[in-house]
């Protein structure tokens, strides 16, 4: 199941709040209940960067030939 924009707005709104002292909290990402107490702010900002990465688009390298004939 892919990560959502709703989830990279959960998670930044849970690391504001873990910011702010506010711990007996939850976010749910992907169908997982993830606890504030249990986890610390560099590790919502790891899960933040690999949503972002995630919700990234994939770039298509598009390569044209040209060539002379000769003729």
């Amino acid at each position: 199941m892919p990560y959502t924009f709703d989830d990279l707005a959960a998670v930044r709104q849970a690391k504001l709040d873990l910011a702010l002292g506010k711990r007996l909290k939850s976010v749910m990402v992907m169908g997982q209940d993830i606890s504030y107490e249990s986890c610390s702010l560099a590790s919502m900002t790891l899960l933040e960067s690999q949503i972002i990465k995630a919700l990234k688009p994939r770039r298509i390298k598009h390569v044209s030939l040209q060539y002379d004939r000769g003729l």
